[in-house]
């Protein structure tokens, strides 16, 4: 996808309208960008392991899944990770990660944190 962003020049008003249109529409491309990009890792889940986090999610948060956000295989030391975040239909996020080997994900429900 390639993005060109028009500069106006200094000197000539644009009008607010014009300006809300050209932010709503820098917004949705940042946006699709962001859409693509989350899935660039290649990764996915089979049918049985997106059953399997949904049964863990139901037991663990009780958390419809609404959407798998993104899934990337990290490979270190030899070894292939399966990790990823899911979101809830209440609209909660939940990161997993699966070792290979393993049978269960392990899951993290992402909290606000305050420093």
């Amino acid at each position: 996808m390639h993005l060109t962003i028009f500069a106006v020049p200094r000197g000539i008003a644009m009008p607010k309208s014009a300006r809300a249109a050209s932010c709503a529409l820098l917004m949705a491309a940042v946006a699709a960008l962001a859409a693509t990009g989350s899935h660039a890792a290649g990764a996915s889940l089979s049918g049985s392991e997106r059953t399997l986090l949904e049964t863990q999610l139901k037991d663990h948060y009780k958390c419809e899944l609404a959407d798998v956000l993104f899934v990337s295989d990290i490979e270190v030391g030899g070894k292939k990770t399966l990790e990823g975040r899911a979101r809830c239909k209440d609209q909660r996020e939940v990161d997993f990660k699966k070792p290979q080997g393993h049978e269960k994900f392990e899951l993290k429900l992402c909290e606000p944190t305050v420093c």
